[in-house]
C-alpha cells in the first residue's frame, strides 16, 4: 500500500552494515519513508534535543526503531530518559532485540517502548517490517508531535 504521507523514521542502530540494509529496504518503500540514523542513545537524545551536531533543522521523527545490539550502546538509557522527558515521552518507540529474548522485551516495555520485536536478519524480513511499521504507525496510529 502506498500511504498518503511520508513516515519520518530515527534509526538508532551502530552497525554499519544493518544501517546500509535499512537503508536499502526503505529506499524500495517509494518514499514512504524517510530514515535518519544516530549510532549510539547519547546521539538519540542529541538528535531529539538538537543538540551536538543535530543543532539546528532537523527533521523531527513520528517514530524511533531502536537496536539492542551491543552495536548500538546506551539506548536503554536513553528510553529511560525519554519516557521522563515531557518533550520526548509520546515519540513512540519500537525496540528491535536480537532473537526475540524475552528478558530484553520486558524491560523494553517496563522502560515504556511502544512495541517490541525480534530484529529482522535479511533484507526480506525488513522489508515486511518497514512495510507492515509504515502501514500501522504512518497510516492508522496519531500521536501529538512535541518535540
Amino acid at each position: 500500500m502506498r500511504s498518503r504521507y511520508p513516515l519520518i523514521l530515527l534509526v538508532a542502530e551502530g552497525d554499519e552494515d544493518e544501517q546500509t540494509r535499512w537503508t536499502r529496504v526503505a529506499k524500495a518503500q517509494e518514499d514512504s519513508l524517510h530514515v535518519h540514523f544516530v549510532s549510539s542513545g547519547e546521539e538519540i537524545l542529541q538528535y531529539l534535543r538538537r543538540e551536538g551536531r543535530f543543532a539546528g533543522p532537523v527533521a523531527a521523527p513520528h517514530l524511533l526503531l531502536m537496536s539492542w545490539a551491543g552495536s548500538t550502546p546506551g539506548t536503554k538509557e536513553a528510553l529511560r530518559a525519554m519516557k521522563l522527558d515531557p518533550r520526548l515521552k509520546f515519540l513512540p518507540t519500537i525496540v528491535l532485540v536480537e532473537n526475540g529474548a524475552a528478558v530484553d522485551m520486558a524491560e523494553a516495555y517496563l522502560l515504556g517502548a511502544a512495541s517490541c520485536c525480534a530484529a529482522p536478519k535479511t533484507d526480506e524480513a525488513a522489508s515486511e517490517f518497514l512495510a507492515a511499521v509504515r502501514s500501522f504507525w504512518g497510516e492508522f496510529v496519531r500521536f501529538p508531535i512535541v518535540l
